[in-house]
């Protein structure tokens, strides 16, 4: 559920990070990383597990660097 929530949320949060900048974006999805995986422990059935999984996914396509190839 995570890959599929950063996979689906990259393309968004590169653009939020063009307008906004990428040191806030960065931030705010580290904060936001950090406290879904704490409130992922809590989670008492399985579907609110899967569903703070996947919204942990969202915050990580905050989190990515663009990386360069180079040949």
């Amino acid at each position: 559920m995570s890959t599929t929530g950063l996979a689906l949320s990259l393309i968004p949060a590169s653009l939020l990070a063009d307008k906004v900048g990428r040191k806030p974006v960065m931030n705010t999805a580290l904060v936001l990383a950090a406290l879904l995986m704490v409130l992922a422990s809590f989670a008492s059935s399985f579907q609110q597990f899967l569903l703070l999984r996947s919204l942990f996914g969202i915050a990580l396509a905050g989190l990515l660097k663009r990386w360069r190839w180079r040949i």
